[in-house]
């Protein structure tokens, strides 16, 4: 089997509760996310600037971050066995 899984940055930012949810409906987890307000919201939001990488050698992002990440959990449970 090819276990190989890449994943590619996207040039707008997801926050950290989206990224969460992302992560939770991707592993299929059933148990309780509770969030803690009194700690702080997560990182400062930053988005992959690929501008360089697509003028200097031509690449452009073919996989969405929701896609990759599907892959590499796939992946990792694969691999994990």
């Amino acid at each position: 089997a090819d276990l190989e899984a890449r994943a590619s940055g996207e040039p707008e930012p997801l926050p950290g509760p989206t990224r969460i949810e992302l992560i939770v409906r991707l592993t299929r987890f059933e148990g309780e996310i509770r969030w803690d307000p009194s700690k702080p919201d997560g990182q400062p939001r930053r988005a992959l600037d690929t501008s360089r990488a697509r003028e200097g050698f031509g690449f452009a992002a073919g996989t969405s971050f929701e896609v990759g990440l599907g892959r590499e959990i796939d992946w990792y449970e694969r691999a994990a066995g």
